[in-house]
């Protein structure tokens, strides 16, 4: 089994979308573990029918890689309100290597440069930090983080389509599991760049939310081709994407 980026709780969508009801409320990071890499077991790889679904599910996330830069976007805004520029650098240069990493493993032309050109956005405002001497502002940093995850949500929405041509056993899991982070990191980037989702927006992101859980909960689900969801989430994720662009073009003047 090929090593795929963490994922987070069904829950926490709930709790992430709910906090765009403050306008107050500042960013909060997504769960990260420390990376964990275990050998496969081919007893355990084999497709077999799901006896316990929560049981299934459970062992289906301790077995993926948890990998995920959401610790170090957090920790780098943290540094940056206490003034402590180069920490603030450190962080972001930490999580762009995360980002090139993924950009690796990416089979996607497209979704591999956007990868690769967010970790060289995040590099180049660390750079600016390091070095002080034109410190960019809170905002921009943000923006940068922003972008990151809406590349992130993209990788994952384009290695989830790889995976529903095989919907039984694990694949059903696997493409599962990057649907529901797909939502989690577009809703992240929303909230990165000031941008609260619209009421349609965070009804298909659950809707989003739901159908991977079934991908990963249900026996042989058959999914629906083409699946309304995941087409409107789709033109979201665009729509999303020119704005916080648009909004970095404006901070930039």
């Amino acid at each position: 089994m090929k090593k795929f980026l963490s994922f987070l709780s069904v829950a926490a969508l709930t709790t992430l979308i709910s906090s765009y009801s403050s306008a107050e409320d500042k960013p909060k990071a997504i769960a990260a573990k420390k990376p964990e890499v275990k050998a496969v077991d081919e007893k355990k790889t084999a497709v077999k029918p799901v006896e316990n679904k929560a049981a299934e599910k459970q062992e289906m996330v301790e077995e993926i890689i948890t990998f995920s830069p959401s610790d170090y976007f957090y920790h780098s805004r943290a540094f940056y309100e206490k003034q402590d520029m180069k920490a603030a650098a450190h962080e972001l240069e930490k999580a762009a290597s995360m980002l090139e990493i993924t950009a690796g493993w990416d089979k996607s032309k497209i979704t591999k440069e956007r990868l690769t050109e967010s970790a060289k956005d995040l590099r180049k405002v660390a750079v600016s930090l390091e070095k002080g001497d034109a410190t960019p502002s809170l905002k921009k940093l943000e923006e940068a983080i922003a972008r990151a995850h809406m590349s992130l949500s993209w990788h994952h929405f384009h290695a989830m389509g790889s995976t529903l041509n095989d919907l039984e056993g694990r694949e059903a899991n696997v493409a599962g599991h990057h649907l529901i982070t797909a939502g989690r990191y577009m809703a992240a980037a929303a909230k990165w760049a000031g941008r609260p989702l619209g009421t349609e927006t965070v009804e298909t992101v659950r809707s989003l939310d739901e159908l991977g859980d079934k991908l990963i909960t249900v026996h042989e689900y058959e999914i629906a081709k083409p699946e309304p969801s995941i087409e409107k989430f789709e033109k979201e994720l665009e729509k999303l994407g020119q704005e916080i662009e648009d909004g970095a073009k404006l901070t930039a003047r």
